[in-house]
Parts: C-alpha cells; structure tokens; sequence
C-alpha cells in the first residue's frame, strides 16, 4: 500500500485498486519499466504541461483536467500491462470517444 496510497473516499477506491493491478503486475514481472533516461523526459513533459496548463486556466488549473488526466493514466497503466486502452465493448470509435468509463471497462484487468 505504500507505493499504491490510501483511499480518500469512496471516489477514490477505482483509481487505487488500477494501481494495484498495476503493482501487482510489475512484482509479477509482467511490467517493464523503461529506462531512466525516458522516464526523466516523461517528467520533464508533464513539468512542461503543467506550467502551460497552470499559464492557460489561472484559477481552474486542478478544475481544468478532471476528466481526461485520470482516463490517460489508467489508458497508460493499460499499456504497461499488456492490455488494450480501448475498453469500451462494442459501440466502436463512437463509444470510445462519447462515453465515460468506469470500473466495468477494466474488470476484465486481473
């Protein structure tokens, strides 16, 4: 639980239990990590976005994002795990992009 945290409430018990799995799969060797060199860029990027995004919405910074940073994290945590990010079933194109997901698109996750 140290690497995964605490759940705040309710809200917070889906995102946490894909950290989970996410642990779960990296203990079982089933994640690689990449290299040093990629995930300091990686965090250079988000640094990048965050002073744009920060520059760009003033007041609203931690408003502006609730939607999509949670849905982009989970589609990464997907990758990492050897999983599609499009979870929708059936619907097509359509329904990847119009509706929400929730905790029934990753339940096939194990």
């Amino acid at each position: 639980m140290a690497v995964v945290g605490h759940a705040e409430s309710a809200a917070s018990i889906y995102p946490y239990e894909m950290m989970a799995k996410w642990v779960a799969h990296l203990l079982d060797g089933a994640v690689r990590l990449p290299g040093v060199a990629v995930m300091e860029r990686s965090v250079a990027e988000w640094e990048q976005w965050g002073r744009w995004a920060k520059r760009g919405s003033g007041g609203f910074f931690l408003k502006s994002c609730i939607a999509t940073v949670p849905t982009w994290y989970h589609d990464q945590l997907c990758r990492d795990m050897g999983y599609s990010p499009r979870r929708k079933k059936g619907g097509g194109l359509l329904a990847e992009w119009l509706q929400p997901y929730g905790p029934t698109d990753y339940a096939g996750i194990q």
